[in-house]
């Protein structure tokens, strides 16, 4: 721990000396390009050095929260994999991937659940930082030697590939501008310095931010802050290169235009979270904290539409998780021969999954390219889903320990 530390600060002391040379050289930056060192820089980025995910760590994703959430994505993609013929090679690219809980649970319920499915798996994980690759081969190589591989997504010379591309909260932590509505004009919310400390500077908005905000086609009141993305087309536009055939399934905070820019948030919907805690500030402790905004999946649409991926239509995790057969895990769990105690954390978990004011309002959003009709019909009745992977909750555990030899992890 006091290495890891260790490490965080002088990655945020680095950070600190890049930000302040980039400033101090060209003037004030757009919070974007802020963003971009604060949470990437190679020496000393969050995602980089400090990120810590779990219940302990900064903040909680939902596959850390309960395995069933891996287990039901895995039976979505199974379902992909069925509607789109059952090929025989089919590759699950993941984005980012955490710890690597949800590729370790979808895995393990497809080879529990459907070996044939599993056979034609490849699994490739993206991701930029070099302690959660540690972590995902730590925990998946045991587990699922040579199914799983790593590589670096802009160079990997597999591409286009038949399969599904995942991604679980990463749109949020692609880097934003902030824009405000100042005497009926829009200005940029920038980052200068001033003595010690960085401080907001307002500045004419460069033309791709006012494009951006073309396109949103919204009225700002006055005084209200909003985050401009384009980095999200850059996203899907690059993902949407990345397959021949298949899905993209996006999960995210986030909302459709209208309600993103509408007068709920009028102060917009950045929030920084580092220890559990957290805060508005994100100039304070570059590199030692998290910076998200909401996903405007609107424009996450219009984008990929542009890039050939057509969408099914938005629905909340809740939804979603509820379709693939989330009643029948609740079920299993009021039917388990295990303690009372362990039966209520159990549904608490699962729960918090389809908590409306928590993960349950993350959204879900489905984007299919190069599939038939016929395929998009079945496609689109995610219900369908349910037949398309077992969920073996057992694992040949007595039945007074079914659910907890299932799940194999501690709520």
């Amino acid at each position: 721990m006091l290495n890891s530390a260790t490490n965080a600060s002088n990655g945020s002391a680095t950070v600190e000396r890049a930000l302040r040379r980039r400033i101090l050289g060209r003037g004030p930056i757009p919070f974007a390009e802020f963003m971009e060192i604060a949470l990437y820089h190679p020496r000393g980025g969050y995602y980089i050095t400090s990120a810590r995910v779990g219940r302990s760590g900064d903040f909680t994703t939902s596959p850390e929260i309960h395995p069933a959430f891996g287990a039901l994505v895995g039976r979505f993609v199974a379902h992909v994999w069925r509607a789109m013929g059952t090929p025989h090679h089919f590759t699950i690219v993941e984005i980012g991937g955490g710890t690597g809980k949800l590729a370790k649970d979808l895995l393990d319920t497809a080879r529990r659940g459907d070996p044939l499915f599993y056979e034609s798996l490849k699994y490739v994980m993206g991701e930029v930082s070099p302690a959660m690759r540690r972590c995902q081969r730590a925990l998946l190589n045991e587990a699922h030697g040579g199914k799983v591989i790593w590589r670096q997504l802009e160079t990997h010379p597999g591409w286009p590939v038949v399969g599904c591309v995942i991604s679980n909260e990463v749109v949020d932590a692609l880097p934003f501008h902030r824009v405000v509505m100042q005497s009926a004009r829009l200005l940029e919310m920038c980052v200068g310095l001033n003595g010690n400390g960085f401080v907001q500077v307002l500045r004419t908005p460069g033309r791709a931010v006012s494009r951006y905000l073309e396109t949103v086609g919204a009225a700002f009141a006055e005084g209200q802050v909003v985050e401009a993305r384009p980095a999200a087309g850059d996203w899907i536009r690059a993902v949407a290169s990345k397959i021949a055939r298949g899905c993209v399934l996006t999960v995210d905070h986030g909302y459709e235009s209208n309600e993103l820019y509408g007068e709920r948030f009028p102060r917009g919907t950045l929030v920084c979270y580092s220890r559990a805690t957290m805060s508005d500030d994100p100039l304070q402790r570059p590199g030692l904290q998290d910076i998200s905004a909401r996903v405007d999946f609107t424009a996450l649409k219009r984008h990929g539409a542009a890039a050939g991926l057509a969408a099914l239509p938005l629905i909340t995790q809740r939804g979603f998780l509820r379709q693939l057969g989330m009643g029948q895990l609740l079920g299993e769990i009021r039917s388990a021969r295990i303690p009372a105690e362990e039966r209520a954390k159990e549904r608490r978990a699962l729960q918090a999954l389809l908590n409306p004011e928590g993960l349950g309002n993350c959204k879900v959003l489905v984007q299919h390219k190069g599939l038939s009709q016929e395929e998009v019909s079945i496609l689109a009745d995610v219900e369908r889903a349910r037949g398309s992977l077992a969920l073996d909750l057992t694992r040949d555990a007595p039945p007074k320990r079914s659910w907890q030899e299932w799940r194999g992890t501690e709520v």
